[in-house]
């Protein structure tokens, strides 16, 4: 789904395109009649979103709005992009939110670029244990647009940056290394509550 887009790209009764992000769609029943079915069979649920505001480290209070009424439809996991930059990791009922991973390719070398992110979901019986993130080389200013994982202590101090970015978030991430942590509790279950066995 997209929140940014010209019109001409959003997908109509006659055309294939992009699912429009439209504010009236904030409230959960929107998600739960539209996007969500109840008899939808896939225990997990994941929203991939083009939100945000352009090299801003933080998300707006709209989107964490949204983001946790996607949480409350039976979203599992929001993973978004549009900043450029990485933004910080929310927990919701559940739920996990990664505002924004940044870049992976962008042909810019502009001074606001940052390292990005790439997030590896340790999904196990419709649980999801444990979110990894890997920092990814994004500062494009500097050298060639080749990607490849950050090492070191420029990785550490980045991944302090995004951890301190989700603390504000309410959310503790745990940096070992050259990768960020997020455990879950293990009742974190995937599967919608209608779908759990009683």
């Amino acid at each position: 789904m997209t929140a940014i887009a010209e019109q001409t790209h959003y997908a109509t009764a006659t055309r294939s395109g992009v699912a429009p992000f439209l504010f009236p769609s904030l409230r959960a029943t929107f998600f739960e009649k539209n996007i969500l079915p109840k008899n939808h069979s896939t225990p997990v649920r994941i929203v991939s979103l083009h939100w945000g505001v352009e090299y801003s480290p933080f998300p707006t209070s709209d989107q964490r709005k949204i983001a946790r009424s996607l949480i409350d439809s039976g979203v599992k996991i929001v993973i978004g992009h549009h900043p450029h930059i990485p933004q910080g990791v929310e927990v919701y009922k559940g739920g996990v939110i990664l505002y924004s991973l940044g870049n992976l390719i962008f042909g810019s070398r502009n001074s606001y670029l940052n390292h990005n992110l790439i997030a590896i979901l340790h999904i196990r019986n419709n649980h999801l244990e444990r979110v990894e993130l890997v920092p990814i080389f994004g500062k494009f200013q500097k050298e060639d647009h080749k990607i490849r994982p950050v090492k070191g202590v420029e990785a550490q101090e980045f991944l302090h940056e995004i951890a301190v970015l989700s603390a504000e978030l309410g959310t503790k991430l745990r940096v070992e290394g050259d990768r960020a942590f997020l455990d879950l509790p293990t009742n974190s279950t995937l599967t919608p509550v209608s779908k759990r066995k009683k």
